[in-house]
């Protein structure tokens, strides 16, 4: 539902001797499995969970807009909840799995302020705000596979920095004249597909990294502002 709101352990070598969300549709844009670093080689022992773990994030942008004479400050909050195996490969390799990477409750808020000689002051109102986040691999090199959920889409298109690519979307049109709009996604889930990393013995894994960035178009009666965002980073830094 959509509101307006009113103002590690580290294991040890010896102990590696001894599960994606059901979505309504499923795209993938890179194999099933990314990987950072060589593919090691040789007899793998068992794989050893390492748990499940949760990143909590809290990203913040700010768009001035001096024709509508308003701030609409931005915000992306929730987290992303995973799994980490951890599987010996020969004598010295180790290859750290990412699975069951979904991305919760992400919350997209626009706050609206009055803007006045470059800076933004107390609360102001729009008659109506568009606005929308998109997600993806952080790095414009890692294309993870992604599966979504309605009203989740899945697109190509612009991505900052790096031109076109695939992502995770959700977009929508609030009408009405409000300080405050915001998104709620507590029901709906995307989710990224499986992610290795491959290390030496002794070596910490290269965490996934997704990128996120937001898009707005605030309304003033008869009048419009447009704004997309820079990406910022969310990596899976907990194992």
């Amino acid at each position: 539902m959509i509101r307006v709101i009113p103002h590690r352990r580290w294991p040890r070598r010896a102990a590696l001797c001894a599960l994606v969300l059901p979505a309504l549709y499923t795209v993938s844009v890179a194999p099933a499995a990314a990987a950072t670093g060589p593919r090691p080689t040789g007899n793998f022992a068992p794989a050893e969970k390492l748990g499940n773990y949760k990143v909590t994030f809290a990203k913040y942008w700010t768009f001035k807009s001096r024709p509508l004479g308003i701030c609409a400050v931005f915000s992306v909050k929730g987290t992303i909840t995973y799994s980490v195996s951890l599987t010996g490969v020969g004598r010295i390799g180790l290859d750290y799995k990412y699975t069951s990477q979904h991305l919760n409750d992400s919350t997209l808020e626009a706050d609206i302020h009055a803007y006045s000689g470059g800076s933004c002051s107390g609360p102001a109102t729009v008659t109506g705000m568009s606005m929308g986040q998109d997600w993806t691999g952080y790095g414009c090199s890692y294309n993870p596979s992604i599966s979504i959920s309605v009203p989740w889409a899945v697109s190509f298109g612009f991505w900052p920095s790096c031109g076109n690519r695939n992502q995770a979307e959700h977009h929508h049109h609030y009408g009405g004249t409000y300080t405050y709009y915001v998104q709620y996604n507590s029901g709906d889930k995307a989710s990224f597909g499986t992610y290795n990393s491959y290390v030496g013995d002794g070596q910490r894994p290269h965490p996934p990294c997704y990128g996120v960035y937001v898009s707005g178009t605030p309304y003033e009666h008869n009048k419009s502002d447009s704004y997309a965002s820079g990406s910022q980073k969310v990596c899976l830094t907990r194992y």
